[in-house]
């Protein structure tokens, strides 16, 4: 497996697998909005997303980011792959963006996240994060978020 920055070529793959992972989540409808959020994040703030790939199929996306206007020390995080990979590729994924944290001294991380999506819920906590809050979506489907607080060697 290889971790590879996104082509342009990749994100209608991105958007089938994100939409995938969540069709199991009454309300979510599809993830355009969110694919079109995450390809010009980058014009709003610091962000760093990666592919997933083996034997050129991709397997998931991954993604950090901190809007120009969250406090410095915030990242919002990103893990997305088809639900039956959360422990082969969502692992891998996670692993790669703690290590991208680690390299930014990353001191505060959060999910926000479908609070009906329990498997994936379980996937971030059983990594440390807990709830700190719940509000409703524009869409009327309650979300999550998952935050977590890093330590890292000085």
């Amino acid at each position: 497996m290889e971790f590879l920055e996104p082509l342009d070529a990749d994100w209608n793959e991105i958007l089938a697998i994100a939409n995938h992972a969540v069709a199991h989540v009454p309300g979510a409808g599809t993830q355009h909005d969110w694919l079109r959020n995450r390809r010009t994040f980058s014009a709003r703030g610091d962000q760093v997303h990666f592919v997933l790939s083996q034997h050129e199929h991709l397997l998931g996306y991954g993604s950090l980011e901190r809007d120009a206007s969250s406090p410095t020390d915030l990242y919002r995080a990103f893990v997305v792959t088809h639900p039956d990979r959360l422990d082969t590729a969502g692992s891998a994924i996670y692993r790669h963006l703690e290590a991208l944290m680690n390299k930014r001294q990353v001191v505060r991380s959060q999910f926000v996240e479908y609070a009906a999506d329990v498997r994936f819920i379980e996937f971030i906590r059983a990594r440390g994060y807990v709830e700190s809050r719940r509000f409703m979506l524009a869409s009327g489907v309650e979300a999550v978020v998952l935050s977590k607080v890093h330590r890292h060697a000085a």
